[in-house]
């Protein structure tokens, strides 16, 4: 086992301590750090049906669980980009082919036809969908109109939508009595009322942004929220046994070889979880956002399930809109610094018994192919350049952090995905798309955007950009720390060599003297890693604990080093996908 670190002076500026935004979660596909609020859950009664229904990338990478859920059933395939589009609103004509599928997912085919005047190859040039609708006609789960029109162009209501996937439940259990008992209502409204009756259609689901959904009857029906009415439909159809579920061989949520559960209690009271995860049993340590956006905020449970995890605790603080207050890294991919340097840990994606913990020393750079300029890029998503700095934007950092105006810039196109380079470094291969200065904000759409004042000292590195060049991202959070990939921050170290650290042995202020809820994440020293909570404010049942009484708590079960990460009413434990401490 290795730890290596990066110590501060005893001396530091105290960042104010906020709620947490991120989250680290242990799975047989990995350990993650993503943003997490606290929030009241949604329930998400189709995690079971839809168990490894993806593991990312896998699944669309704009949408949540129940997208992924159809994907893997293949009731959903996407847009012709890839994406899924949870928050576009459906028009009817498009509501078919999702309905046609899950019918079909069923094992029940359509038969009889129905036409509408109204659908033709000038509103509805698609065949496959022109005929999709007159089967679902046919099938009596289309009704249309009174005038006998069926509006192809128009929106879907929620009351539309609940309605068609009522009578598609219904239509499969006529054929099939084994599915379960559904049958019309006779209107939209009954069939609203009756899908929140049978939980079709849940209240307070969210969508990946974690804002909520219009469930109103008559609100237009998104995309994401007719994944999850559909997502609950095959629940009820693999509860009753009419669909086989999907898995990718364990369980979402299921703890598997390497990882270890415990619950104690020390004087105090204080009820104490502590979770190990033995890399070397092909588990790994990462870094995740809640949304795939800097800013954005979700529950630790809903996280956990969307990266189907076994185990996931919160992670670092957070700024006002959600975004992680110290430098953040995810699958090879830098989208925050240098922010605010306090400290940091990663797990070496390379070796399982490898961690790293301490004061980050960052060294960014983009290195032009062909011509070896290398230049430093000084921050990045983590506001303007100064006249003699380079800044990158990404997609991620979208309204977190926006190029200012009247700017040089180059729009550069990921080609590869991010991976270590021979140094130990993160690198990721760009291609320059186009190069400017211009009066204007540049919007960093889809590409990254390297950025500099056009009168300050840089701006003369993006005259020698030309388009379809080259150019490689590279990124380590401190020379002694190769192989990283992800990396979430702190806000002080706990435990340090095996001992309480001068941080908090030395600390003082409210942070230091106060007992709370606390989150650490930290290795013991045979390399594995531990995850690591305590209740608190609660007398008689656990009161927590100050940052000095965590370490030492931290230390006496065998931890070497340990980061803390935000606390309080933050601090929350998922295992297994059950929230497990108070």
């Amino acid at each position: 086992m290795e730890v290596t670190t990066g110590r501060r002076p005893p001396a530091v500026t105290r960042f104010r301590r906020v709620l947490a935004s991120l989250v680290i979660i242990a799975s047989t596909f990995g350990l993650f750090t993503a943003a997490a609020p606290a929030a009241t859950d949604t329930p998400t009664d189709y995690a079971s049906a839809c168990q490894g229904a993806s593991s990312p990338p896998g699944g669309f990478a704009d949408a949540g669980l129940a997208a992924d859920c159809l994907k893997a059933y293949g009731v959903a395939l996407g847009k012709s980009d890839g994406s899924f589009g949870e928050n576009d609103p459906l028009l009817r004509s498009q509501v078919s082919s999702l309905i046609v599928r899950f019918i079909q997912m069923a094992g029940v085919g359509l038969s009889g036809t129905r036409t509408f005047p109204d659908v033709t190859p000038d509103l509805v040039p698609d065949a496959q969908v022109r005929q999709e609708i007159g089967l679902l006609g046919g099938s009596g789960i289309i009704a249309g109109y009174t005038n006998g029109q069926f509006h192809p162009a128009a929106s879907l209501t929620v009351a539309q939508a609940a309605t068609l996937v009522v009578r598609a439940v219904a239509y499969v259990h006529r054929r099939k009595p084994s599915a379960p008992a559904y049958a019309d209502q006779g209107s939209t409204e009954a069939n609203y009322n009756y899908a929140g009756q049978q939980h079709l259609l849940n209240t307070g689901v969210i969508d990946n942004h974690g804002s909520p959904y219009d469930i109103d009857p008559n609100g237009i029906t998104e995309r994401g929220l007719l994944a999850e009415i559909l997502a609950q439909g095959i629940q009820q159809l693999v509860d009753s046994r009419v669909v086989s579920p999907v898995g990718q061989g364990h369980r979402d949520g299921e703890l598997g070889p390497g990882i270890q559960f415990g619950t104690f209690v020390v004087d105090g009271p204080n009820v104490v979880n502590v979770v190990t995860v033995d890399r070397s049993q092909g588990l790994e340590i990462r870094s995740t956002l809640a949304t795939g956006d800097l800013t954005g905020r979700l529950p630790t449970s809903q996280i956990s399930k969307r990266w189907h995890a076994a185990v996931a605790v919160n992670g670092d603080f957070f700024l006002g809109d959600g975004q992680p207050a110290h430098a953040f890294a995810t699958g090879g991919r830098l989208l925050k610094a240098p922010a605010n340097v306090e400290d940091s840990t990663g797990f070496n994606a390379l070796d399982p018994r490898v961690a790293h913990f301490g004061t980050p020393a960052m060294a960014m750079v983009a290195e032009v192919q062909g011509t070896g300029v290398i230049t430093a890029v000084d921050r990045f998503n983590d506001g303007d350049p100064a006249p003699g700095e380079i800044a990158m934007y990404t997609p991620e950092g979208a309204g977190a952090s926006d190029p200012p105006a009247g700017s040089c810039s180059a729009r550069i196109t990921p080609t590869a995905p991010p991976q270590v380079d021979s140094k130990g470094a993160a690198t990721q291969m760009h291609v320059v798309a186009s190069t400017t200065c211009d009066p204007n904000p540049a919007a960093v759409g889809s590409d990254d955007l390297l950025v500099a004042v056009p009168d300050g000292t840089r701006a003369g590195f993006f005259k020698t950009l030309h388009p379809g060049q080259g150019i490689k991202i590279g990124w380590t959070l401190n020379p002694q720390w190769p192989n990283l990939l992800d990396s979430t921050g702190s806000n002080t170290t706990l435990v340090h060599n095996g001992s309480p650290s001068d941080d908090v042995v030395y600390g003082d202020g409210p942070f230091y003297e106060t007992a709370g809820p606390r989150t650490a994440v930290g290795q013991l020293a045979d390399g594995r890693a531990v995850l690591v909570t305590v209740d608190g404010r609660q007398p008689g049942y656990s009161i927590g604990m100050r940052p000095l009484e965590f370490a030492e708590l931290l230390v006496s079960i065998g931890v070497v080093e340990a980061a803390n990460l935000d606390g309080g009413g933050s601090s929350t434990l998922v295992v297994g996908g059950r929230v497990i401490n108070q």
